[in-house]
């Protein structure tokens, strides 16, 4: 049959209609209601006037809508609209309720900001609208549930600010723009069932408990921070952008086919306890950052861990990283329950990749650079062993207070302060040459307290400070040492020291040494001696000293030994002499 076309007041004004008959209509079942929007008869009273539920929005329709200022907004005129201009409700006081728009069938569109700041909306169901402008509901702080029957896109700051807002249905949506619902504190319920992508900052700060968007493959930046969501678990979801999820209560995550995880896409999550990214190849900066509750973690296809990734993961205890060969900056640092770690892959150490944490023993065959700071602080640390490495960076394993094992054989630089206040009581770096790394100063054993024996063959350059306050150390020779700088062996308790090819002596060398009693330089060169290098309290008269026969007085090499028997304006106890 064909639904006969009719006004919508065709009959309107019969009081009585007895017999009404439609050619070819055996019985009732033949007319039905057809439930499409052009087919929707919005309620009117005696005179065909639309009844609005809402006093504030129909004192609105009629400033708007009555085109003929009959005080009252009919059908045909209702046909006639289309759309809810831009801040055409902005900061209305007296709407309570938008129910009154699924009365406009043709009415789908509702322009931007405009129900921004209508604080005393509390619900808005919208059955025909198809398109909603940016911000239209932003800061209604009354507005309690959100329902978008027809609206496949939801734009930036929708409802953002909007703290009362407890549930929003949204059964077509594909898209929810950036901070779309940021600041809604109570909203707990969000039905997406075809939503795929998430803008950033889209529920940002709410009390999303359940993420009930099955259909989701890609999360924007700080899409979900501070929410209350547990578990992450999709077979679609591709892509996870910077801070996604950050401080939110995230207890478990599976994501197969993520590949990558971006900056701090869980940091922070101090509950997160499982995690499953079997297919992640690269993982940004801070990812897992600050996961208090993290005790294992197995990425088998990563190949580099960047810049504090698990810094903070102070219940890490198992970590499966079989193809990573590059740990960056402050990766595991703060780790305090990690012992031991197998990377079998790795060739580069980064700086602070390991400080503060709790390991007890270091193996890393293939790495070849230690980073500044790589080790600081790893006060458990008893034991390194890493044979392949070529350079150790400033501060690598200062502090480490219980090392006493380093295997570092082909080690040829040593950064200022590598093992300043350790627990080393032997050093032995066969191809170290010089321990001022790029230039910087030195401090390299400073403050090892327990250091008794150094075999530094190769040494050129002793840089400032390098044995300063090792307390432990009696005797030191220095074989190939051609330059010693200030302050180099300052407040230690050296007796011997033996440099035969040094020529070169910087300031304050021996300051606050007042243990020394033999002190042998023999090279044939001559000399650059600091006047200060031997200050008072080196006290030299209690020193035998031991010069090349060409420093005798009238030598061929300067200084000499004046007529009075004073070298370099000192006096000693004794003078000899080698050839």
């Amino acid at each position: 049959m064909r639904f006969l076309p009719t006004s919508e007041r065709l009959f309107m004004g019969c009081v009585v209609l007895a017999i009404l008959g439609f050619a070819g209509c055996d019985d009732d079942d033949d007319v039905k209601p057809v439930n499409t929007p052009a087919n929707v008869v919005p309620d009117v009273d005696e005179n065909g006037c639309i009844k609005f539920d809402d006093p504030g929005f129909g004192e609105y329709a009629l400033i708007m809508w009555d085109k003929n200022k009959d005080s009252c907004v009919d059908a045909d005129e209702a046909d006639a609209v289309t759309e809810i201009m831009k801040q055409s409700f902005k900061d209305n006081a007296k709407v309570v309720s938008l129910d009154d728009i699924n009365k406009f069938k043709n009415l789908t569109t509702i322009g931007d900001d405009a129900f921004t700041g209508c604080v005393n909306l509390k619900s808005a169901k919208l059955d025909y609208v198809t398109t909603i402008g940016k911000r239209a509901f932003k800061k209604c702080t009354s507005l309690e549930s959100l329902e978008l029957s027809s609206v496949t896109q939801v734009e930036e700051e929708l409802c953002n600010g909007d703290e009362a807002l407890k549930r929003a249905k949204l059964p077509k949506v594909t898209s929810i723009g950036s901070s779309a619902f940021k600041d809604c504190e109570a909203l707990a319920t969000v039905e997406a069932p075809v939503v795929t992508r998430v803008e950033s900052e889209a529920f940002s700060r709410t009390a999303l408990e359940n993420l009930d968007m099955p259909a989701l493959t890609s999360i924007g930046v700080r899409a979900f921070e501070y929410t209350n969501i547990k578990t992450l678990e999709s077979e679609l979801i591709t892509e996870i952008f910077d801070e996604a999820f950050q401080y939110s209560k995230l207890e478990r995550v599976r994501l197969p086919n993520l590949t990558k995880a971006e900056v701090g896409a869980f940091a922070e999550c101090s509950q997160l306890a499982s995690v499953e990214l079997p297919n992640v190849t690269e993982v940004g900066s801070s990812v897992f950052g600050g996961c208090k509750s993290l005790t294992s973690i197995d990425l088998p296809n990563v190949t580099e861990v960047g810049s504090s990734v698990f810094s903070g993961c102070k219940s890490l205890t198992s970590v499966e990283l079989p193809k990573v060969t590059a740990v960056g900056h402050n990766a595991f640092g703060g780790c305090e329950s990690l012992t031991s770690i197998d990377l079998p892959k790795l060739t580069e150490v980064g700086r602070y990749s390991f400080s503060a944490s709790g390991l007890t023993e270091v193996h890393f065959s293939g790495v070849t650079t230690i980073g500044g700071n790589a080790f600081e602080g790893c006060e458990k640390l008893v034991t390194v062993d890493i044979p392949n490495a070529t350079s150790v960076g400033d501060s690598a394993f200062a502090d480490c207070k219980a090392l006493t094992t380093v295997n570092l054989p082909k080690v040829t630089e040593v950064g200022p302060a590598a093992f300043a206040n350790s627990g080393l009581t032997e050093i032995h770096l066969p191809e170290l040459t010089n321990s001022e790394f790029d230039g910087l100063g030195g401090g390299v054993f400073s403050g090892c307290s327990k250091l008794v024996t150094v075999d530094l063959p190769k040494l050129t350059i002793v840089a400032q400070y390098t044995f300063r306050g090792c307390d432990a150390l009696k005797s030191l020779e220095l074989p190939s040492v051609k330059v010693v700088s200030p302050y180099a062996f300052a407040d230690s308790s050296l007796e011997s020291v033996s440099l035969p090819q040094a020529n070169t002596f910087s300031y304050f060398v021996f300051e606050d040494c007042p243990n020394i009693r033999k002190l042998s330089l023999t090279s044939s060169d001559d000399f650059d001696v600091d006047s200060s290098a031997f200050p008072y309290d080196c006290e030299t008269e209690q020193v035998d000293l031991t010069l090349h026969e060409n420093k005798k007085p009238g030598g061929s090499s300067s200084p000499t030994v004046d007529n009075y028997g004073k070298w370099v304006g000192e006096t000693w106890k004794s003078i000899s002499y080698v050839k």
